[in-house]
């Protein structure tokens, strides 16, 4: 279980550019949700979103009444539809617990997404209002997290922990994006609680650079232009990026002594269409095309400036070049086995 954030051992490779005729030969674009469901281990009060596409169960549960409404209205927005389709194609569930820190969190092995409730009844998010809206905007980021682990393969061995931080950063603000693009299709197709309630919301700040964007030029819209200036508005909000940096140096702390042994950090860059392949939308865009060399060089999308996230980096870079035997440090493994000869 993790929340909010891609494992660094287990996730992420290139997607590559796939041409048209190969995208339908794959099969990325075109699901198939004929697949019988039988003998899936659905735990109680989740909801199956692949028999949900197909209409295949009648189920009754108050549970199923709450999902099945909240999905037929994301089912509106062109981006969501295409998200819903791909989680149900990989036989994804989603159900509703509490959980201590996170908006919502996957377990990829059992293909669950997990909203957190913060204790609340089922019935506070019947109706409309601040906690349904919270509860579908964290659907839609756990949706995309969706795609995300299910289109990556593990890290590239030899990556540096820099760029796994920031590889991090542009999945966590490429999901807030989409939540952002969801609302307002969303607000176009006659909903606009959604968006008026991101307006409040900590992305507030990524929906005004939005919205000031296609004042000015509306056309941004259509050319991904104004998903750029709200991707350019999630760096800059400094709480946001240090509580990013510091999750993803929580996990990579916590398989430290495998990542050691399995050499799995380097000093390799990602190659920036990697980067730009993050921001891959239904319509065959990247809206972050052109950009991904940039993200690589700018302190405004790489620098690591909060003093705690500092010193944790230098805390685990320290022990990933180093080799502690008592309370002594080695830079060379061979010379601490010499000194200190295992029993």
């Amino acid at each position: 279980m993790r929340a909010n954030h891609i494992n660094p051992l287990g996730r992420l490779k290139p997607l590559s550019y796939l041409s048209a005729a190969a995208e339908q030969e794959t099969g990325f674009y075109h699901y198939d949700l004929t697949d019988d469901e039988d003998g899936l281990d659905i735990p109680h009060g989740a909801f199956l979103i692949e028999a949900w596409a197909n209409e295949k169960v009648q189920d009754y549960s108050y549970e199923y009444t709450i999902f099945e409404e909240i999905f037929s209205l994301l089912w509106e927005s062109p981006t969501a539809r295409s998200l819903i389709n791909f989680a149900a194609a990989k036989k994804w569930m989603v159900t509703v617990q509490p959980l201590e820190d996170a908006a919502y969190d996957l377990d990829d092995e059992n293909g669950l997404l997990i909203l957190n409730n913060y204790n609340l009844k089922l019935p506070t998010f019947e109706k409309p209002g601040y906690f349904r809206h919270a509860l579908i905007l964290s659907l839609i980021k756990g949706l995309r997290d969706i795609w995300h682990i299910e289109c990556r393969q593990p890290y590239e061995t030899g990556l540096s922990i820099e760029s796994v931080l920031l590889l991090e950063r542009v999945r966590a603000a490429d999901c807030d994006v989409i939540s952002l693009l969801t609302a307002w299709e969303l607000r176009g197709d006659g909903t606009p609680e959604i968006w008026r309630h991101l307006l409040g919301a900590p992305e507030g700040d990524m929906a005004m650079r939005f919205t000031r964007a296609l004042e000015r030029q509306p056309g941004k819209h259509f050319d991904g232009s104004a998903l750029i200036e709200a991707f350019h508005g999630w760096f800059e909000n400094e709480t946001r990026v240090a509580a990013c940096d510091h999750q993803t140096l929580d996990v990579i702390d916590a398989h430290l002594e495998d990542a050691r042994e399995a050499n799995l950090y380097g000093t390799k860059l990602p190659d920036q269409t990697f980067i730009e392949s993050l921001s891959r939308l239904p319509n065959k865009q990247y809206y972050l095309e052109g950009y991904g060399f940039g993200i690589m060089k700018d302190p405004h999308f790489c620098g690591l400036n909060d003093d705690v996230n500092q010193a944790y980096f230098l805390q685990i870079k320290r022990e990933m070049e180093t080799t502690t035997v008592g309370a002594v440090a080695f830079r060379d493994a061979e010379l601490a086995a010499r000194i200190f000869p295992e029993d």
